[in-house]
């Protein structure tokens, strides 16, 4: 029997493996680099950070470096009632229009004693005739 030969594809099929494990080793070697220099700057940063209070307290931080303070929150703004209007009372429907300058005279904090004063000029017609 003649010695196996390896078929073609079996061939393509470690040059690529190779390619890849030669793409991989850079990949990694790459990497421990960037983790390397991560790990410097980090070290760096909480050095720096583990000064801070140091400077902070012998005087040598600038006041500069420190943020302002936030403004304090804006008030709401102030409540502002709607307006009313009290409609002309001409004669009819004296019930609702007593309900409806009841609850005027009360949203504007009108006193008893000058209402009667005001409702003349919420008169028209046979009203403000009886009225007079």
């Amino acid at each position: 029997m003649p010695p196996r030969q390896e078929c073609p594809e079996s061939s393509l099929i470690q040059e690529a493996i190779n390619a890849l494990t030669a793409a991989f080793q850079d990949f990694r070697t790459n990497q421990d680099e960037r983790h390397n220099t991560y790990l410097q700057t980090f070290n760096l940063i909480q050095t720096q950070i583990q000064e801070l209070p140091i400077n902070s307290v012998s005087g040598n931080a600038s006041s500069s470096t420190n943020p302002p303070p936030p403004p304090p929150p804006l008030p709401p703004p102030p409540f502002k009632p709607s307006k009313l209007t009290l409609p002309a009372f001409d004669g009819t429907n004296p019930l609702d229009w007593l309900f409806q300058a009841e609850q005027f005279f009360n949203h504007y904090n009108i006193q008893p004693a000058t209402r009667l004063q005001y409702l003349s000029t919420y008169m028209t017609g046979d009203a403000l005739a009886w009225f007079q």
